[in-house]
């Protein structure tokens, strides 16, 4: 997966900042999609780029069997200590076996840091992790095709 140059690092120098942060929004209305979206999946789901594992709790509180990779190891580190029993990884879409048979795989903002010539190969990644019919639920910023933006940790795209 590439991501602009320097995204893990800056994730990983301000994890707990971004985790604290995350904590403090109202995520009503992306809760609302996540939910009604995960109702319709059947079989396991994974968190791509979960971050500090809020999204992979939520699924997990709701009786779905999830699981988060991230390609920050402090991410990961922080999701693991908040979120005890749920499996979290260092990864990516690289990381992506074939055929792993998820039912659902969920990458809300995730996605946003790949240059955009990865995003193709990445969903390619995404779609052969699959099984057949599985749901993809995919959050991105609005903007024009593919614009780099100053986001609030590093470099992100439309």
């Amino acid at each position: 997966m590439k991501v602009a140059s320097g995204t893990p690092e800056a994730y990983g120098a301000r994890a707990v900042v971004y985790a604290d942060f995350i904590d403090g929004l109202d995520l009503s209305g992306d809760s609302r999609w996540i939910t009604a979206w995960a109702r319709s999946i059947s079989g396991p789901i994974l968190d791509l780029g979960c971050g500090p594992g809020h999204w992979t709790a939520h699924l997990s509180a709701q009786g779905h069997e999830v699981r988060g990779i991230d390609p920050v190891p402090e991410l990961v580190e922080l999701a693991r200590a908040r979120h005890r029993g749920i499996s979290f990884e260092v990864g990516g879409t690289d990381d992506l076996a074939p055929d792993a048979g998820y039912g659902g795989l969920l990458a809300w903002y995730s996605l946003i840091h790949l240059t955009p010539g990865a995003i193709g190969p990445a969903l390619a990644q995404v779609r052969r992790a699959l099984h057949p019919g599985g749901g993809l639920l995919l959050g991105f910023f609005d903007g024009d095709h593919r614009m780099a933006f100053d986001h609030t940790v590093t470099t992100a795209y439309t």
